[in-house]
């Protein structure tokens, strides 16, 4: 690329120098530090309450601590919050040096900050007062959908902008991620906040905005700030010229096209089953490819990532990294998939990517910028500190949750092969009880992990404040590309993967409600069973409780096959991600969940008739919601 004039610090075009851009950065790592602690206590509390159920009910705020609502706080808090708070500081930290100009409006930039964080805010609070809105990463309300897609228009123009004032006929390969990134974030949660989806449609609105939320913004912007990060630190570093490129492109159009891996054996088009097999098993091919890019840059300078503590923690994220498209297409397989999906192994995703890759990459990010701004180095040995316990922990978890997984999945299968019992009711004992080691131990692990976090975190705080001094040195990318094709390659990607995972299946998805749909799912607004479905959304049940019968032999004996048109009347969140208690779809057709009675007073004490439930009490609820929500349950025929 056409190097830039060099900056100098204090000159009149360093971002460093400038006290609102530095403000708006500052701020961002700032409130990202404070929602990493939050997130990371929540994830423990929400894996702790079903590990140790009785633990939680005796919480005085039990009623906000429940599994469906401190799960969906927790990730949300750490996507919306964490993630992108630390992602957003460390672009408007690199973006300036690395194209030699000041960050565009610093003061919109500054101000922004506090509209993104209300949105967090108040959107995470009302999902723990329980007006969940349903749907991975969609929980939150529509005002916190507005503060959130505006103050992510902000950010993708202030980064926009930045550049285009730059006058770069042409950029390197990190200025590619840090362009493309903030605007797919902006319309990935533009699409999911599309609203009056319904049943099938809803569902896949959720799988895609959840997968490209995470492939298409938090792993593309963290590593381009990994690509910058090691031409700050290691000078001479020599990149591919096409291995980034490589990386770039099919990172972008492929990570959303395994959105479907979630809906293996589930009532959509079978068609779709074959997409996520695919861009997994070519994601694999992507991940090697960027991390490839890096060894190559760093080969025979490793001496440089042992004296680096930043470079020691993105390497470690990395090495995690290469290790999700495996997870993935896994996940993807249909072999596989009739034994793990329901299970732990979505949790192990979420585990090795939120808390693990991107985690890791953030905070390498983040450190490096906190030691730039205040002149403090971190000295290498904080690196294992923080390294260690994050990555143990993180593969000690997931790999708790790959075994919980295979237990849940075989017990099911022999269940049904032997006859010995069925996968409801009672019979559910036979998947709870071999899972409450492995659910203790994934708390724990957990609880590793927070040390680590809590390592970092300490470190950031004895670094906040003092003046930069970094010297700014320039980098000659072997690859540059003209802003205005990132510009247009980006939309055109974001077009390709929205049309071909989310609205082609949508419209092919069966619309024409089935009997079933009318006969006990289109409940009428204002009665009983219409409330308590409203209760079931809102506080996350269907985090625990599936509502969808495959056509596969583990599903034997929970009713009827699913199909798409079931759930033409149901909101967003109906179908479920785990079982970690029973299916629901059919409920209301066998004892005692028909009886109203007895899932009201099953749902005010779930451990009275039944010691082995990791369900937590809803007696936190009215007397009317929780007639309701039986009547709701048991009306599922």
């Amino acid at each position: 690329m056409t190097a830039p004039e060099e900056i100098q610090p204090g000159s009149a075009i360093d971002a460093s120098g400038s006290f609102v851009a530095s403000a708006a950065m500052r701020m961002h790592g700032l409130f990202a530090l404070l929602f990493l602690l939050v997130g990371a206590t929540l994830l423990v509390v929400a894996y702790g309450g079903i590990a140790w159920p009785g633990s939680i009910e005796s919480s005085t705020f039990a009623e906000y601590l429940t599994y469906g609502r401190s799960l969906p706080m927790a990730l949300n808090v750490l996507v919306f919050g964490w993630l992108t708070f630390g992602l957003v500081s460390i672009i408007y930290y690199f973006l300036p040096k690395l194209v030699g100009t000041q960050l565009a409006m610093p003061v919109v930039a500054a101000v922004n900050v506090l509209l993104m964080a209300g949105g967090v805010v108040a959107g995470v609070a009302a999902i723990g007062a329980g007006n969940g809105s349903g749907g991975r990463l969609l929980e939150m309300p529509w005002y916190s959908d507005a503060a959130l897609a505006l103050s992510f228009l902000v950010v993708a123009v202030v980064i926009t902008t930045t550049v285009k004032r730059s006058g770069l006929e042409r950029v390197g390969v990190p200025i590619w991620y840090f362009i493309a990134a903030p605007w797919w974030l902006l319309l990935s949660f533009a699409a999911g906040a599309i609203p009056g989806l319904a049943g099938a449609p809803a569902e896949l609105q959720s799988a895609f905005t959840a997968t490209a939320v995470f492939g298409m913004w938090i792993a593309t912007a963290a590593i381009g700030g990994g690509y910058a990060l090691v031409a700050r630190l290691v000078p001479d570093a020599e990149f591919h010229p096409r291995l980034g490129r490589i990386g770039f492109w099919s990172l972008g159009l492929l990570w959303a096209w395994t959105a479907a891996r979630t809906l293996q054996y589930g009532p959509m088009g079978d068609w779709m089953e074959t997409v996520p097999v695919l861009s997994s098993s070519m994601l694999m091919v992507t991940a090697l490819a960027i991390a490839a890019d890096f060894a190559l840059a760093l080969r025979g300078k490793w001496d440089a990532v042992t004296r680096s503590m930043p470079l020691q923690l993105f390497t470690a994220g990395t090495a995690l990294f290469v290790l999700i498209p495996g997870h993935m297409l896994v996940q993807s397989l249909r072999s596989s998939s009739a034994v793990i999906r329901f299970t732990g192994w979505e949790a192990a995703f979420d585990l090795m990517a939120v808390m693990g890759a991107f985690s890791l990459w953030t905070i390498a990010l983040l450190a490096h910028v906190l030691a730039s701004e205040s002149g403090r180095r971190w000295r290498a040995g904080w690196g294992v500190l923080i390294a260690l316990p994050i990555t143990g922990g993180v593969l000690f978890a997931a790999g708790n949750r790959w075994i919980a997984g295979l237990q849940q999945g075989y017990t099911w299968l022999a269940g049904v092969e032997s006859n010995a019992y069925e996968n409801f009711g009672e019979g559910f004992f036979n998947t709870t009880a071999p899972l409450q080691g492995t659910d203790a131990l994934t708390a724990v692990g957990l609880m590793v992990i927070t040390a680590g976090i809590l390592v970092f975190l300490v470190g950031a705080v004895m670094r906040i404040g003092g003046s930069a001094d970094e010297e700014i040195s320039q980098f000659a990318w072997p690859d540059d590309e003209r802003p205005s094709v990132v510009r247009r390659g980006a939309a055109a990607i974001f077009a390709l993967t929205v049309l071909a995972v989310f609205v082609f299946p949508a419209i092919d998805a069966d619309h024409e409600p089935t009997l079933l749909a009318d006969s006990s799912r289109d409940l009428a607004p204002g009665s009983m069973e219409f409330e308590g479905r409203d209760i079931y959304v809102a506080e996350g049940c269907w985090y625990c409780h599936t509502q969808q019968v495959r056509a596969i032999v583990t599903d034997v004996g929970l009713g009827p096959v699913s199909t798409s048109g079931d759930y033409a009347h149901d909101p967003a969140g109906i179908l479920g991600v785990a079982r970690i208690g029973p299916d629901l779809a059919h409920a209301g057709s066998r004892a005692p969940t028909n009886d109203a009675s007895w899932v009201r007073s099953h749902l005010s004490n779930p451990r009275t008739e039944r010691p082995w439930s990791t369900m937590p009490s809803y007696g936190h609820l009215t007397d009317s919601e929780l007639t309701a929500l039986a009547a709701y349950v048991a009306g599922l025929d």
